[in-house]
């Protein structure tokens, strides 16, 4: 075999094994960054709707992998169902007001 055809198949061979190597490492920062992205979720919404418990900060960042996932699916649901759920019929304040106005309207009408 010649030189040349030696320092080929060694060229190749390292740009094999450099390329498995970096796909192999883009797929663990891929699932590294999914995993921080689901954390900050968890804690964005203990921030938001549990006062941002100081507790509950410890215990999200003491999560498993797996138990983020889970947590990060139970929030995805939570957030779906807050969408379909819709409000009809008056507010607290309106109707309070109209409270107010029937309680001044019969107060004027009987007295």
């Amino acid at each position: 075999m010649k030189t040349s055809t030696k320092v080929l198949l060694g060229i190749g061979a390292v740009a094999f094994v450099g390329t498995v190597s970096a796909v192999f490492i883009s797929e663990n920062v891929v699932k590294e960054i999914k995993s921080a992205k689901k954390r900050s979720k968890i804690k964005q919404f203990v921030n938001n709707t549990l006062g941002g418990n100081q507790k509950l900060l410890t215990v999200v960042n003491d999560l498993s992998e797996e138990e983020v996932s889970s947590v990060s699916n139970i929030l995805s649901k939570i957030e779906e169902s807050k969408k379909k759920i819709s409000v009809s019929g008056d507010t607290a304040k309106e109707a309070s007001e109209k409270a107010k106005n029937f309680l001044t309207n019969l107060a004027d009408n009987w007295l």
